[in-house]
């Protein structure tokens, strides 16, 4: 790419948990980055920072790394596009690395952000055509906290269908060491000089900001197709334990609507 003699980044923006929004100088940075770069740039410090955050360029530590990478490998043109829920095209933004992503950035806060004007003793959420597996439905998990008050309850529902219901074995490994000894503590751990980076620990960090508001007993998890031994790795509430005792388990997603009304009730 850096001999190049004309450099050209296609992508779709879309909201990005940790970036802001994806495309543009994600082409080269996560794209073209190697290992160690990626330690840095998701590294506990960089995604510390409050502003790494959904919809959030400025001051976004995430994005100006992103950013500055992206200048100094170069690139003379970006063609990036938008779409909806129905991945329905919505916008073709095509120009500088810069200044087309900040346009596209500012159509995509039109029409999939959700005016709050209060927090909630409960949320129901769904983790969506992303939530693969449960490392994934963090994104979904991360946007519902600004609709929660402090220790309140989110609910959340996952359709969990990779090979990997869980993650990576390194993904779960960390997970669960946040299930044992909780969101600040993990924090302070992983943010030590003395910590050794892991791969995918970025997206655990990312877990401790819901259970920095609300306590792992206040999340409730239901995917039908995780096993009991599953449940025992990630933090949270299992949602079977809503189900008779002869539903749990069963891989059966009409089940979801059962656990969605008997953890309201609990609630």
């Amino acid at each position: 790419y850096t001999e190049a003699d004309i450099k050209i980044l296609t992508g779709l923006i879309e909201t990005h948990f940790m970036t802001g929004a994806s495309g543009g100088r994600k082409s080269i940075c996560p794209g073209l980055i190697g290992e160690e770069s990626i330690y840095i740039f998701h590294g506990a410090p960089m995604l510390a920072s409050p502003k790494a955050n959904d919809l959030i360029i400025n001051d976004n530590p995430c994005h100006q790394e992103a950013l500055e990478v992206a200048k100094k490998a170069g690139a003379d043109y970006i063609l990036n596009v938008t779409l909806d829920q129905d991945f329905k095209l919505t916008g073709v933004f095509a120009g500088d690395l810069e200044e087309a992503h900040k346009q596209a950035v500012k159509q995509i806060i039109k029409y999939v952000t959700i005016p709050l004007d209060k927090e909630y003793d409960v949320v129901i959420t769904h983790a969506g055509f992303v939530g693969i597996n449960q490392y994934q439905t963090a994104k979904a998990a991360i946007v519902a906290i600004p609709a929660l008050k402090p220790n309140g309850k989110l609910i959340m529902i996952a359709n969990n269908d990779d090979k990997d219901l869980i993650g990576s074995e390194k993904y779960k490994a960390v997970l669960h060491l946040l299930k044992i000894i909780g969101a600040k503590q993990f924090n302070h751990l992983i943010l030590s000089p003395d910590w050794t980076f892991i791969p995918d620990q970025w997206q655990v960090q990312m877990w401790t900001r819901l259970f920095s508001k609300i306590p792992p007993e206040n999340f409730i998890y239901y995917s039908p197709r995780l096993s009991f031994n599953d449940y025992k790795i990630i933090p949270g509430v299992d949602g079977n334990i809503f189900l008779p005792r002869s539903e749990r388990y069963k891989g059966n997603f009409k089940n979801a609507a059962q656990v969605i009304e008997k953890a309201v009730e609990a609630a």
